[in-house]
This record gives structure tokens, sequence and C-alpha cells, in this order.
């Protein structure tokens, strides 16, 4: 299914045309609401979009910058001896760099490597204890993606959508109403989240294809 087959059924719930409601402004419709539901997703820690990325530890460094299309971070894991021994993996604890014990510096050097943890700061990872030698693919998060966002009606829709385009198209047209104060916003809005909501329940109690490796980014700040 195209993109063009959401943007006509939302111009039927909207009474409008193509002249009316032009693409230009569906496919900007079309990616708001496109993002809002991956959020909702995302919030709900249904992994339809996930994907793992791996990064290189470098020794002495306590911080790594965040792939730029995260949108959730599922799980971070850590190997500072041998990341091909599966074995040697550990999972980090999140904890929060202002509620330390002690201070950041400090535990960047003391705290234990078997009990490893992780502070999100300036859109970066930071490592409790640091590494000490360098790793390649040391570091790996699971994490729920941003998606591309569609550019021409013609767009395929990701596969988790197309099941659902019905929701989709609902949400365009509560956007465009919404922008016009018109009084069936309302309405469609409550539809599409009923929609959205459904879409939910249904992914939590199917099984979910396991999350893919993305394929490697040069421009994604280290991760592959």
């Amino acid at each position: 299914m195209i993109l063009n087959q959401v943007i006509n059924k939302a111009r039927r719930l909207t009474n409008t045309s193509p002249a009316i409601f032009p693409d230009s402004r569906a496919i900007d419709l079309a990616n708001e609401v496109y993002l809002d539901i991956q959020r909702t997703l995302a919030d709900n820690e249904i992994e339809v979009f996930g994907a793992i990325a791996k990064t290189d530890l470098i020794a002495n460094q306590p911080n790594y910058q965040l792939p730029s299309d995260l949108l959730t971070i599922l799980r971070i894991e850590v190997n500072y001896e041998n990341p091909s021994d599966n074995q040697k993996w550990i999972k980090l604890s999140e904890s929060d760099l202002a509620n330390l014990p002690e201070e950041w510096y400090q535990l960047i050097l003391s705290q234990p490597k078997s009990k490893a943890l992780y502070d999100l700061f300036a859109n970066n990872i930071w490592l409790f204890p640091s590494p000490t030698a360098n790793q390649i693919q040391g570091l790996r998060l699971w994490y729920v993606r941003k998606q591309p966002e569609f550019t021409t009606t013609s767009d395929e829709l990701p596969a988790p959508l197309e099941k659902y385009w019905d929701v989709f198209a609902m949400g365009i047209a509560y956007q465009y109403l919404e922008e016009l104060g018109h009084p069936l916003a309302q309405r469609r809005f409550e539809l599409y989240q009923l929609g959205l909501n459904k879409m939910i329940e249904d992914y939590k109690t199917e099984t979910i294809e396991p999350i893919k490796i993305t394929v490697p980014n040069y421009f994604n700040s280290g991760w592959i």
C-alpha cells in the first residue's frame, strides 16, 4: 500500500479534494501523525520499529553519543573484555548523575564492572566505570528508532503501519480539521485514539518479529 491511498481516505473523512487539501500539505500532516504513532508505540514498549546499534569502546572515555534516530531506549549492554564472548556482556542499570552517592567522576573509576551503570546526559550515554581498554563494538543499544519521513505520495507504507492504515488516515483527517477549527475535529480525534489503542493492544498480544540489526550508517555518531 502506498501513502496516496491513505491520503485519499483522509480526504474522504474531511470531505475535501486535492485542490482543497493538496498533496504537499497532506504529506506534512502524514509525517506528523506517523511520528505520533511511533512515539505512542515506543512509550508502550512495542518494538515493531526496534533496532540494535553498536559502537566501539574507547579506553578512558566514559561518554558515547546516542544515535541521531533514537526515540526510546529499550536496553543497553557493555562488554569491557571481549565482545565476541557472549558470556561477558553486562546489562547496564540506569542511574542518575544528580542523585549518585559519590561524585560522578569517582564512579567512572571506581564502579565495579560487574555492576556497571549508565546515565543519559547531553544526548550521551555515560558509562560507570569507563572502559580501560579499546573494544570493537563493545557497547550495544536496543532502541526504538525514528523512521524515515514520507517524501512522496507514492512512498510505500512500512509493514507495521499497513495493517492500520485506516487509523493513520483518521489521524491525518483529525490534524487537518483541527487546524481549521472544524467541529468534526474532536470526533476524528476520538476515533483516531480508539484506533491507536486497538493497535497497541493488538501488538501487545501478537508475536513480534525479533529486532533486526540496523544497516551501517556512517553519519550516525559511530553506531552501526
